[in-house]
């Protein structure tokens, strides 16, 4: 950039209220943002000599401190040869970014104990959420650090783990590398005719998560009292950057760099990006003022380099490469640390003021965050245990339901009903076979070439089965039922099992959603007995050779899908999710290849399992007589579940649910027949009177998202239903959007008349129930912004 060009950047750059302080004494930090800065500079000052004592020192209890001193010789020495061969920008930029900024890459847990790979030298401050209106969080945010325990997985562990890497990819961050940033007025340049964009080199924001996708499609509560309701979307500017399918949401860091043939003038380097960071600190901003609320205040980190020298906003200038790098990679921590913890927990806070429906940010689609986590687990677990058993004593059997127990099931057929989401039916259904039931169970076919064909199919879906512990067992239908069991399995503990199983979700005829377990096990020694009574020329020893799959494996996932928010299981059983436990074989180098097989979870589109399964469950059956035969398990429990959950989402791959303005889901019925409702109102968020029912049904049928499911009769054959299963619950279309409505106003007449309501206005009554616009027409405040560059 020429002086000239530089000069008028400056004084444009004044007239709209951006100053460069220069190095700033601490007097004269803002205090809001004095305790980030203090922990830069405290980060900034640790002695290089000091630092690598402690690698030693630490090494079992921090291990990632020896992976910030090799990085660092590693990107020193690099960037010497860099400087040694007169490279350009681009060259620096291409390697030197990557190894900074890689913990914006990967995430910080561990994806197979879920333990931490590394932790900032210094964490982020709580005190910064205890401030605002983000208390409960703040507490659980300083728990979780507490509980905190670097990963002890040893380097050859043979490939168990849930994914393939063993870092997993970060869904929190996302960045833009020489994108075009949009100026809200043109920028002043020597040609006279202004610049309206201006591409940085690189900015760091937030993902556009499903937590983030929920609130920005919600309604804003700001436009309730007019005509027209608007999304948040519409409402509310949250990116800097031109249309985009999967956009970057409130940059909070910008980086420009020079080569070094072009020297380290940090006042150009800066001129260069202030009005990107005008833009992006104004974003911010702005979400601030819609708000109110003060507790929130605006923050970008810039970093400006050429070469060695780096310079990071109230930070400092590195002066030595091998040295100083170690601090910048210190410091890159804390900012992650920062913005995982503090800063994206308070952009969500803000949405969530403006957002017209109840929203938690629990973080479902961040494997960082899960509940299974090292850090999570215990502490929650433990925590929620009396939760936990007194959920237990609170469930009814099927046979136990009253219709006083939930008030909100309204069935008005062929119309729709009225259900409260939070009531889910838990199913088991299973055959567990030693070598002392091979007899019985071969001989409840009707004939040996039966037998034969069953045979043939146990053979097929055991094939990737994983090999447990008949105390797995055990566990598997403990933990599937939260720890209470009516009919106890009797098994050997210390027996081997193949096991197959298939969870999945879906919603009855009834519109009530089920969670099931369906599972095939079969002894080592009863799979031997049955190969050599039906004359098999399977080899058990070669074709069902495999190691062992601890019970956490099991524990893992049924402690998630027992936690989940009452949402998460709603969106699971529109969806029809199912997953079945397999093996993977995969290579494995060390010094030579071998092949490793692999225990995961993955999505299921087979019903091979359930439909043989259910037909030897119904062939035991006679009339309503109880199951006898001891290898046949089935149980089932109807139970209310907590509103919020205390864990991550576990369905892979699916959107949730949204609510609309007073926290219900309609969904449409796919196999419609005249014994069963059209649709179903799902209350989700929370509670309601029975009194309210047209009102809400007529507005989800005016202003909720539009979506369907197929529901699951008992004798439904599987092929029937199959080809639904693991549907796509990301709607983008509306009731209202529907060719017919004369349904909706059949049955909020039918709703009047069987719950005596009024018909439904549109005048005081109703708008009483929706929450009050403040609004002004008084013009933000102009904002002084500026930048402490040390």
């Amino acid at each position: 950039m020429n002086q000239n060009k530089h000069r008028q950047r400056l004084i444009y750059a004044e007239k709209h209220g951006i100053r460069y302080i220069g190095y700033a004494k601490k007097a004269d930090w803002p205090s809001s943002h004095r305790k980030l800065l203090n922990d830069i500079e405290a980060l900034g000052d640790t002695r290089a000599r000091e630092y690598r004592a402690q690698v030693t020192v630490d090494s079992s209890e921090k291990p990632w401190r020896a992976d910030n001193v090799y990085r660092a010789r590693q990107l020193a020495g690099f960037m010497q040869k860099l400087s040694n061969e007169d490279r350009n920008e681009s060259g620096w930029r291409l390697y030197a970014e990557f190894m900074i900024f890689y913990r914006f890459t990967v995430e910080v847990t561990c994806t197979r104990c879920r333990s931490r790979l590394w932790r900032s030298e210094i964490e982020a401050p709580v005190s910064v959420l205890r401030n605002s209106e983000l208390c409960d969080h703040a507490k659980s945010l300083e728990e979780r650090q507490r509980q905190r325990e670097p990963c002890q997985c040893p380097g050859d562990f043979p490939g168990w783990s849930d994914d393939q890497d063993d870092h997993g990819i970060n869904m929190i961050f996302s960045d833009r590398s020489e994108t075009s940033v949009k100026h809200s007025s043109p920028v002043p340049s020597i040609s006279g005719r202004g610049q309206n964009q201006e591409f940085p080199d690189r900015v760091i924001g937030l993902t556009e998560t499903e937590n983030f996708r929920s609130l920005l499609n919600s309604f804003d509560n700001r436009t309730v009292a007019g005509s027209e309701w608007k999304r948040l979307r519409d409402t509310i500017k949250y990116t800097p950057f031109a249309s985009e399918t999967k956009p970057l949401l409130f940059p909070f860091l910008i980086v420009e760099a020079k080569s070094s043939k072009s020297g380290f003038n940090f006042h150009a380097i800066g001129s260069q990006t202030m009005f990107c960071i005008k833009n992006f600190l104004e974003l911010q901003m702005n979400l601030r003022l819609a708000t109110g609320k003060e507790s929130f205040e605006p923050l970008v980190w810039f970093i400006g380099y050429a070469g060695q020298f780096w310079n990071i906003s109230a930070c400092y200038v590195h002066k030595n490469a091998s040295e100083e790098l170690e601090f910048i990679l210190l410091i890159m921590d804390y900012i992650f640390d920062w913005a995982r913890d503090i800063y994206r927990v308070l952009i969500l806070s803000q949405l969530g003021a403006l957002s017209l429906d109840d929203f938690t940010h629990t973080d479902p689609d961040i494997g960082s965050i899960i509940l299974s986590s090292a850090e999570g687990r215990e502490s929650t677990w433990t925590a929620n245990s009396e939760e936990r058993h007194g959920a237990a004593d609170e469930r009814l059997t099927i046979s136990q339901r009253s219709p006083s127990d939930y008030p909100w099931d309204l069935v008005l057929i062929p119309h729709g009903v009225i259900k409260d989401a939070s009531v889910i039916q838990t199913k088991l259904l299973g055959i567990v076979i030693t070598e002392s039931d091979v007899e019985n169970f071969l001989l409840s076919f009707a004939s040996e070439e039966d037998a034969q064909t069953a045979v043939v199919a146990i053979l097929g879906f055991l094939k990737n089965s994983w090999l447990v512990t008949g105390a797995s067992l055990v566990s598997l239908e403990v933990e599937w039922f939260n720890g209470f069991a009516e009919n106890p399995l009797h098994v050997d503990c210390e027996d081997k099992f193949f096991l197959k199983i298939v969870v999945q979700s879906f919603v009855d005829v009834e519109w009530e959603p089920v969670r099931q377990l369906i599972y095939f096990a079969i002894s080592d020694h009863a799979l031997a007995t049955i190969l050599d009574r039906t004359a098999s020329k399977v080899d058990i020893h070669t074709q069902f050779e495999r190691p062992s799959v601890i019970d956490w494996k099991i524990v893992h996932l049924f402690r998630q899908i027992q936690s989940q928010s009452v949402r998460g299981n709603l969106t699971a059983a529109i969806s029809m999710v199912s997953m079945t436990n397999t093996l993977t074989l995969q290579s494995k180098s060390s010094g030579i290849r071998r092949r490793s097989k692999r225990a995961h979870w993955t999505l299921n589109n087979t019903h091979t399992l359930v439909e043989f399964v259910t037909r030897v469950h119904e062939a035991h059956r006679i009339g309503r007589r109880e199951l006898i035969d001891p290898y046949l398990r089935s149980s089932c429990v109807r139970s209310p579940q907590s509103i919020r959950g205390g864990g991550s989402r576990s369905w892979p791959y699916i959107v949730p649910v949204v609510t609309d303005q007073n926290g219900c889901v309609l969904v449409d019925g796919i196999n419609n027949s005249p014994s069963t409702a059209r649709c179903c109102l799902y209350i989700v968020d929370r509670a309601r009177e029975l009194s309210e029912s047209s009102r809400l049904v007529k507005s989800a049928s005016e202003r909720g998202l539009y979506y369907s499911t197929f529901q699951i009769a008992r004798g439904l054959q599987c092929q029937e239903w199959s080809r639904f299963l693991n549907r796509s619950t990301a709607s983008e279309s509306y009731w209202s959007d529907k060719e017919s409505t004369g349904w909706a106003r059949a049955w909020l007449r039918e709703i009047r008349k069987h719950t005596r309501q009024e018909p439904d206005m549109t005048g005081c009554a109703e708008h009483q129930l929706c929450p009050i616009a403040i609004s002004s027409d008084e013009e933000p405040p102009e904002t002084d912004i500026r930048m402490d560059l040390n």
